[in-house]
């Protein structure tokens, strides 16, 4: 489910989950449930003014000093045709069952930003270029040739049916006459030369720099670069990385998870934590999932371009280290 959220807030800009509690019977053994919601659940149009008084914001709820209270929900995706019955059905949902991971462009936002919106009109005008560029050469590899004959004394005159001159396949060997006075032209269309991989290697250039990823991995190629571009750029990439997930995904996500399972997990005998209900708060930063989280969210160390390998020891030997 990780995954499947970091790839929906890199294509969307958010994603929200919905804690739903469970029965005992449900088989689970926390009961809890986490339901992931992709953006298009909550409708950018939902503006306007709740039954109770509150202001709705491109689905969100706010009472009257700003704080999010409720988001209302489609009760079943807006592509989804399988169940027309609740097609374009509101519900209302607490905001305290529901997460909202956004990775926010500037202060304020209220619904997410994909990050492929920097690039999306260079990837749209780079696959129209492609798809022409691909017609250009399957015209370019229909061999044809066009025979030239001399005009007729009278122009105006309608040819004959036996005098309309039809197409002629040829094979290999084969050898054809021609009439006195005609002529024989190769088609040569023209040809896009030593421009398309520089105009395909410049315009990939400017969509790796827009979505922050190295163009030897946005590309898959690796003969542009030498091993150090390479890895410089695939460390810097790292850090990038490791920045949005331990600030979105593991700050806005994981910690939310944690602390709402802790409480299904004890009182269902999941976890046993004597003196939890009289120090839930010490409790839960005091277990082995709160010290992994912790150490998630340490700023990274020494970097693996920064451990130089010493003179003396082989490659291998500091490889394997």
């Amino acid at each position: 489910m990780g995954s499947s959220a970091a790839r929906e807030v890199f294509m969307a800009g958010e994603v929200f989950f919905r804690i739903r509690m469970r029965r005992a019977g449900d088989g689970l053994t926390v009961p809890l449930h986490l339901q992931m919601l992709p953006a298009e659940m909550l409708p950018l149009e939902q503006t306007g003014t709740a039954a109770n008084g509150n202001a709705i914001r491109q689905g969100i709820e706010f009472d009257r000093i700003g704080r999010r209270v409720a988001y209302h929900f489609l009760r079943r995706h807006p592509d989804d045709s399988t169940d027309p019955g609740l097609a374009g059905e509101i519900v209302r949902v607490p905001a305290s069952e529901v997460i909202h991971v956004i990775d926010p462009v500037e202060g304020g936002q209220l619904r997410g930003v994909s990050k492929l919106a920097p690039a999306i009109v260079k990837l749209f005008l780079l696959d129209q270029y492609d798809d022409a560029e691909l017609d250009r050469k399957k015209v370019a590899a229909m061999y044809a040739m066009f025979v030239t004959s001399p005009a007729p004394e009278n122009p105006l005159a309608p040819a004959a049916d036996d005098e309309v001159p039809d197409g002629v396949e040829i094979s290999p060997g084969q050898i054809v006459r021609l009439d006195p006075g005609e002529d024989v032209t190769v088609g040569q269309p023209a040809d896009s030369g030593e421009t398309y991989e520089p105009f395909q290697y410049r315009t990939l250039l400017q969509i790796s720099a827009a979505l922050g990823i190295p163009y030897p991995y946005l590309a898959n190629d690796m003969v542009q670069g030498n091993f150090s571009n390479s890895r410089l750029a695939l460390i810097e990439c790292r850090r990038r990385v490791s920045a949005w997930q331990h600030s979105v995904m593991v700050w806005q996500l994981c910690r939310l998870v944690y602390a709402r399972r802790m409480a299904p997990a004890v009182l269902s005998g999941a976890l046993a934590l004597s003196g939890y209900e009289a120090r839930p708060v010490t409790m839960r930063a005091g277990t082995k999932q709160a010290q992994i989280i912790a150490l998630l969210q340490r700023p990274e160390g020494a970097s693996m371009a920064e451990r130089l390998p010493p003179r003396r020891v082989g490659i291998r030997a500091w490889w394997r280290r």
